[in-house]
């Protein structure tokens, strides 16, 4: 389902936005759409603000038309509310963390897309990091060290996870994750996977509901991994 919004004040930038309909509608090519705007006019004709919420965001959602045809370079995505928008296939997005709504990144793919600035007092939930290119994330300062169900691949972690919620993290890809299960928030790692990570400490008294450790890098004090990449602790 398509959600179109109207401005309901400015009738020439809703023409100018249904003959850009038009146009991603008819458009096959392989090249990126050049629309021969500045940033700002691409700005004013792209985002809208949400009658809900306020915030600034695409004007039509799904925007998989805009992001995969519109050559967007230049483009600031400084106060948009970019939630549950796929990147995938976009040309020149730049997004810095610090500036995009509310400092929120939920449910966002980000292949294709720049990472500039830092990741502090971000809240980051369901973000796809597979394909970008520029995130170094430090745990211990994401908002209220809450770092939960994010695909983070080609990412570079540069802090401990200690206090840290990471519950649901998939870390296959990532670089530099270590991480002692005793010092994690909750000592929760149900539904996270491990994979690329050095293990050290204990798991003693550690939540593991669906936890997958294959192609971890065990360094545990109290279990060991088989061949069957599941862990098995060690006698005494």
């Amino acid at each position: 389902m398509v959600n179109y919004i109207i401005n309901k004040k400015n009738k020439k930038i809703n023409s100018a936005r249904n003959k850009l309909l038009d146009i991603l509608e008819k458009f096959n090519g392989d090249e990126k759409i050049q629309l021969g705007l500045s940033p700002q006019q691409l700005a004013a004709l792209l985002f809208e603000k949400n009658p809900v919420t306020k915030s600034r965001m695409f004007f039509i959602k799904p925007a998989t038309e805009i992001i995969k045809k519109i050559d967007l370079t230049g483009l600031s995505f400084d106060g948009i509310d970019i939630t549950d928008i796929d990147f995938t296939g976009s040309k020149g997005v730049k997004i810095n963390p610090q500036t995009v709504y509310k400092k929120r990144l939920v449910g966002v793919v980000l292949k294709d897309v720049d990472l500039v600035g830092s990741f502090d007092k971000t809240y980051l939930c369901y973000v796809d990091f597979t394909g970008s290119r520029g995130a170094e994330i430090d745990p211990q300062k994401v908002l209220g060290k809450r770092f939960t169900y994010n695909k983070l691949t080609d990412v570079k972690i540069i802090g401990s996870f200690d206090d840290v919620c990471i519950i649901g993290n998939d870390f296959t890809g990532s670089d530099g994750a270590r991480i002692n299960p005793q010092k994690i928030q909750y000592k929760n790692l149900d539904k996270t996977i491990l994979t690329d990570v050095e293990l050290i400490g204990s798991l003693e008294n550690i939540s593991t509901n669906g936890t997958i450790f294959q192609g971890c890098i065990n360094n545990l004090d109290d279990y060991y991994l088989e061949e069957a990449h599941t862990l098995k602790k060690k006698s005494n």
